[in-house]
C-alpha cells in the first residue's frame, strides 16, 4: 500500500507542476483554471460515492484496483488533448487530482485497508508515515516535472503533456502490486469468495461523523481555493516563475512535508491526536494569509514551505482520529462519509478562486486562510471531549 500511494503522488506532483506551466502557456482565464480544478473534485467526489457504496460489499482491493486501472487508462489521453475543456471531462474520471495531498477514492479505501493492518498505538504512526511516503514521492514527481519541462522540452514547450504517459506504466506497476495483496487476502480465513453489493451504513457513530464531515466540507472548499495547481498558477502569475522554480519549491515543500509528518504522530502520542491537528492547523492559515504579502518570489517560497510543513501535519492525525472516534464496522463507511463531504464542498473552491482572482490574484489566498481559522476553531469546540471507541 505504501508503494501504491507514491506511485500515484509521484504522479500528482508531476502532474501539478505540468498542468501549471499548461494554464499560463494557454493563457487561460482564471475562470477556466477555476472550471477544470472543479472537474477534478467533481469526478473525485462521483468515485467517492460509488466507493461509499460498493467498497466493503463488493470488496475493498477490487474497488482498489478498478480505480489504478481507470487511472492507467486517463493517463493516454492527457498526453494527447491540451484544450481545457477536455482536461475538464478527463478530471471526471475521479482518478485525477490538483494535489498530492488528495484525499479522494483511493485514499477511502486505504484508510480503513491500513487501520484495520496496524493495531494499537502504531496506527498512528503508521497513517504518519503512508502521508510521509506520499509527500517524498510528491516531491519527487514535482521536481522532476520541473526539471524535464526546463530541460528536455524548453524547446518544445508544446509536448510537454505526454509526461502524462508516465501514469500508465505507473497504473500498471500499482494494479500488479494490488494482484498480490489479494491473493494474500484470499488465502485468509474470513475472505467472503460471493460478496452482495449494499449500503454501506453508519449506526452508533453516525452523529459524530456527520458533525465531522459538515466541518472537514467547509476546510475542503476552503483547501480547493489554494489547490497546489493554483498555486503553480499564482507564482507563475504573480513573480514570473518557470516550471524548474516551481518545481523547485514544491519538492521542498514536499521535504519538509514528509518530516512534518513523522513529527505528527510523535506530537499526537504526546499532546493528543485533536489538539495537534488544530494548533498546528491555525498558524498555518495565518501564515496562508500572509503570503501575498512576500516581496519576492525566494521569500514566497520560504513562506509555502513553512506553512505546509504546519498545515499537512493534521493529515496523518485526522485520518488515524477518524478510524479512532468509530465502530471498527464502521470505518470504510465512516471514510467514504468524510471524503464524499469533502469533496462535496471542494468543487466550490476553484469556482470562488476563479471570481476573486478576477478582481485581485491573491485574494483567494487571504479568504481561505480566514475560513481555515473559523473551521479550526469550531473544530476544537464541537470535538474536544469526544472518546475514542475503537484503536
Amino acid at each position: 500500500m505504501y508503494l501504491t500511494r507514491a506511485l500515484r503522488t509521484f504522479c500528482y506532483g508531476l502532474g501539478i507542476v505540468v498542468l501549471g506551466f499548461e494554464f499560463k502557456a494557454e493563457h487561460l482565464s482564471s475562470v477556466e483554471v477555476g472550471i477544470v480544478l472543479t472537474s477534478f473534485q467533481g469526478g473525485s467526489l462521483i468515485a467517492l460515492l460509488l466507493v461509499g457504496r460498493y467498497g466493503n460489499a463488493w470488496g475493498m482491493l477490487k474497488s482498489y484496483r478498478l480505480l489504478w486501472i481507470v487511472f492507467a487508462l486517463v493517463g493516454i489521453p492527457m498526453a494527447i488533448l491540451h484544450t481545457w475543456w477536455s482536461i475538464a471531462l478527463l478530471g471526471l474520471s475521479g482518478v485525477l487530482s490538483p494535489e498530492t495531498t488528495e484525499s479522494g477514492p483511493f485514499t477511502s479505501l486505504e484508510q480503513p485497508l491500513l487501520a484495520e493492518a496496524i493495531k494499537g498505538s502504531s496506527k498512528v504512526r503508521g497513517f504518519g508515515t503512508i502521508n510521509a511516503v506520499a509527500a517524498a514521492s510528491g516531491a519527487l514527481g514535482a521536481f522532476f516535472a520541473g526539471m524535464a519541462l526546463s530541460r528536455v522540452f524548453h524547446d518544445s514547450p508544446n509536448r510537454v503533456n505526454l509526461l502524462f504517459l508516465i501514469y500508465v506504466p505507473a497504473g500498471i506497476i500499482a494494479i500488479g502490486l494490488v494482484n498480490k495483496l489479494s491473493a494474500i487476502q484470499r488465502s485468509g480465513d474470513d475472505a467472503d469468495p460471493n460478496p452482495e453489493p449494499t449500503v454501506q451504513r453508519l449506526n452508533q457513530s453516525k452523529k459524530i461523523v456527520k458533525r465531522l464531515s459538515a466541518l472537514y466540507s467547509v476546510d475542503s472548499m476552503s483547501g480547493g481555493m489554494i489547490a497546489q495547481v493554483f498555486l503553480s498558477y499564482w507564482l507563475a502569475r504573480r513573480y514570473g516563475a518557470d516550471p524548474a522554480e516551481i518545481g523547485l519549491i514544491f519538492f521542498l515543500v514536499g521535504v519538509f512535508q514528509v518530516a512534518s509528518y513523522v513529527a505528527a504522530a510523535r506530537a499526537a502520542e504526546r499532546f493528543g491526536l485533536l489538539n495537534t491537528i488544530v494548533f498546528t492547523h491555525l498558524p498555518s492559515n495565518f501564515i496562508l494569509m500572509a503570503l501575498p504579502l512576500s516581496p519576492s518570489l525566494a521569500w514566497a517560497g520560504v513562506i509555502l514551505i513553512v506553512r505546509s510543513s504546519l498545515s499537512q501535519m493534521d493529515v496523518p492525525t485526522r485520518q488515524a482520529y477518524l478510524m479512532m472516534i468509530v465502530t471498527k464496522q464502521e470505518r470504510t463507511a465512516a471514510a467514504s462519509y468524510t471524503s464524499s463531504a469533502r469533496y462535496l464542498g471542494r468543487p466550490f473552491g476553484p469556482i470562488i478562486t476563479g471570481i476573486l482572482a478576477e478582481s485581485l490574484l491573491s485574494l483567494p489566498l487571504v479568504a481561505a486562510g480566514a475560513i481555515k481559522v473559523t473551521y479550526d476553531l469550531a473544530l476544537w469546540k464541537v470535538f474536544k471531549g469526544t472518546p475514542m471507541v475503537s484503536e
